[in-house]
């Protein structure tokens, strides 16, 4: 049976769902403990709605501490395969070669926008999301303000919102931002010393 460190909080239904889970090896084990950690990623793999995992080693000489940044296509999804027979087998073959549970960090909404490869690395603090967002908010708007006003020109303000809006979520979530977060990373996640 499943330990109950072994599932994520739910917080209502949600599109994408990335879980991020640092696991710690036991120093002692961490040969077995990478073996079980490979098949739990090749089990979840092929589960529905998997969308991709990236395990994150610790450097030479680090603690054995591991962060595995994993994607769902929906929080249904992803709840399926934590309540799944199959996750908790591979979960249970895990425990046995961790020194302590796993700790989960559910990232939705514009922090998953802002997720980061670099190992132990966190999410940038909020007033650089807040300003990364409006930068690229702000040259979208009046893109698409500027090409749909002569379609929308006269229609109700109720119309021409819903439709800037959904254009500008729509540009941002597959356009824009990845390439914002890739050319802003050094100010982004820069150390929280020096913003």
């Amino acid at each position: 049976m499943s330990d109950a460190n072994d599932t994520p909080s739910a917080a209502g239904a949600r599109d994408v769902s990335t879980v991020v889970v640092s696991r710690a090896a036991h120093p002692a084990r961490v040969r077995e403990f990478e073996r079980a950690l490979a098949r739990a990623v090749d089990t979840a793999l092929r589960f529905p709605g998997q969308l991709g995992i990236t395990v994150l080693k610790p450097p030479a000489g680090a603690r054995p501490e591991y962060k595995i940044v994993i994607k769902f296509d929906s929080q249904a999804n992803r709840d399926r395969w934590y309540a799944s027979e199959e996750s908790r087998q591979v979960f249970a073959h895990i425990a046995q070669h961790e020194s302590r549970p796993p700790r989960f960090e559910m990232r939705t909404g514009l922090e998953s926008w802002f997720e980061t490869d670099l190992a132990g690395a966190s999410p940038p603090p909020r007033h650089k999301i807040a300003l990364a967002t409006w930068l690229a908010a702000f040259p979208v708007i009046t893109f698409w303000s500027v090409l749909s006003w002569p379609l929308l020109g006269d229609a109700p303000l109720a119309v021409r919102a819903f439709v800037l809006s959904g254009l500008m979520t729509f540009s941002l979530a597959y356009v824009v931002m990845p390439r914002i977060t890739r050319w802003l990373a050094g100010w982004l996640f820069a150390e929280r010393g020096g913003s």
